[in-house]
Formats: structure tokens, sequence, C-alpha cells
């Protein structure tokens, strides 16, 4: 018998990208990753407490920073799904 499971975690970029960049897992710092579009830094993932503030993705760098400008921004790598500074160990292994 085939099992599936299908597991749904919005947030786990961020964390990922949270530990992987040195901040602690409760920082207030809100953190965001952004992805490169035309000659623009748009918003690709948002921890919940970016959220909290009222950032979304597909929001420009710029206003977000105006929103919070405590905001802590890392750059995907393309591609990979995953932030630059989020170079680490799989999750698990199978």
């Amino acid at each position: 018998m085939r099992r599936a499971l299908c597991l749904h975690m919005p947030f786990l970029p961020s964390d990922r990208a949270r530990l992987g960049g040195g901040l602690p897992p409760d920082s207030d710092a809100p953190l965001v990753l952004t992805r490169l579009s035309g000659s623009s830094l748009i918003l690709d993932r948002c921890c919940p407490h970016a959220r909290r503030l009222g950032l979304r993705p597909g929001m420009t760098l710029g206003q977000a920073q105006a929103i919070a400008p405590r905001l802590r921004a890392i750059e995907r790598a393309c591609g990979t799904g995953r932030g630059k500074s989020a170079q680490q160990a799989p999750l698990a292994e199978i």
C-alpha cells in the first residue's frame, strides 16, 4: 500500500533563512526573502511577523522598508527556492 503525506509549511523558507542567517528564531526583526524582477527586488516570502505588519509577497522591497524600517531582507538564490544565506543540510535524511 502506498502512503502519502501532505504538509503545508508556508513559513519554512523564511524559517530556514532565519536560522541560516544567524538570527535567533524569536528575533523581533521581520524577515523577508526577495527575488529579482527586472531591476526591482520583489518580496517572495515573508515570515509571520512581517505578515502581521502588512507585508505581502509581490511588494517591492522599497515599499516593505517604508512599512517596516527594521526589515531584514535576504535575496533568494535563483532556482533553488532557498535564500543565499540558508545553505545548510537537508531537513531530513531518508
